[in-house]
C-alpha cells in the first residue's frame, strides 16, 4: 500500500513537471501539457480518464504524452519505494528522478538541457552527495562524467551537445564512482539502439540527429535502482578483484 502511496505521490509530481516543461522552452513550435483552448487544473492523467479539460477541436489526444509522463513517473515512484523504502536515499533518489524526468521531456520535445535544471540539480547533488554515494565517490563520479563527456564533444563535433555533457557531469554526482561508468554504458546502448530503431524504420538518416539526454537518464534512472546490483553481478561474473 505505501508502494501505491508513493506511486500516487509521483503522479503528482510528474504532473508538477508538465507544468514546469513551458515555463523552459519556448511553446511557439509545440504547445505542452494541453491544447491551447484548454485550463489549468487537474493533472493530465485525469484529465484525460474524465474527458474533461480538452476542447472538442483538439480533443483528449492533446494530455496523451503529459499524462504518460505522470504515470511514468508514478511508476518510478513506486519502484524507489519498493527498492529504497523509508530512507534518505528514498528521498534523494526521489528528487533526481524529478529532475531527470523533466529534462528527458524537454529534451525530447525541444533538444535542451535547460541550464536552469542542470545547474541547481548540481548544487543539491554535491550536498546530497556528502551522504549517498558518499562524497569523493560523487565528485569523482561528476569529474568523470563530465570529463569523458567533454573529449567525446571536443573529438566529435555535432555528435553530442554541450548540454549532454553537463548532464553527464549531473549523472556523475548522482551515480558516483564507478557508477558514472555504468550509467554512460547503459545510456550508450539505449541511444544507439534507438537510433538503429529509427534507421531500420526509415525514421531517421544517417545524418540525422536525435537528442541523447534521454538515453543517459535512461542510464541513470537505470543505476540508481539497481546500479549495486549489476556491478555486483558483473564483478562476481568476472571475478574481477
Amino acid at each position: 500500500m505505501l508502494a501505491i502511496f508513493f506511486g500516487v505521490l509521483g503522479l503528482l509530481v510528474g504532473a508538477v513537471v508538465n507544468r514546469t516543461v513551458p515555463k523552459l522552452v519556448a511553446e511557439t513550435k509545440r504547445r505542452w501539457l494541453s491544447c491551447e483552448h484548454s485550463r489549468a487544473g487537474w493533472p493530465a492523467t485525469v484529465a484525460l480518464l474524465t474527458r474533461h479539460r480538452t476542447c472538442q477541436e483538439c480533443g483528449p489526444s492533446a494530455l496523451v504524452l503529459p499524462a504518460l509522463v505522470e504515470v511514468g513517473t508514478g511508476v518510478v515512484f513506486a519502484g524507489l519505494w519498493l527498492r529504497f523504502g523509508p530512507s534518505l536515499e528514498l528521498a534523494l533518489s526521489a528528487v533526481y528522478s524529478a529532475v531527470f524526468v523533466l529534462i528527458f521531456v524537454v529534451d525530447m520535445g525541444w533538444r535542451l538541457v535547460p541550464n536552469k535544471v542542470v545547474f541547481p540539480a548540481a548544487v543539491f547533488a554535491v550536498a546530497g552527495g556528502l551522504f549517498w554515494p558518499g562524497p569523493i565517490s560523487s565528485l569523482v563520479g561528476g569529474l568523470v562524467g563530465f570529463g569523458l563527456l567533454l573529449l567525446l564533444y571536443v573529438v566529435f563535433p555535432g555528435g553530442m551537445g554541450a548540454g549532454d555533457v553537463k548532464l553527464a557531469a549531473l549523472i556523475g554526482l548522482i551515480a558516483g564512482w564507478p557508477g558514472i561508468i555504468l550509467a554512460l554504458v547503459l545510456g550508450f546502448a539505449v541511444g544507439g539502439l534507438a537510433a538503429a530503431l529509427l534507421l531500420l524504420t526509415r525514421r531517421a538518416g544517417l545524418r540525422s540527429h536525435m537528442p541523447y539526454a534521454p538515453s543517459l537518464v535512461i542510464g541513470a534512472m537505470t543505476v540508481m535502482l539497481f546500479g549495486q546490483d549489476i556491478l555486483s553481478w558483473y564483478l562476481g561474473t568476472y571475478h574481477v578483484p
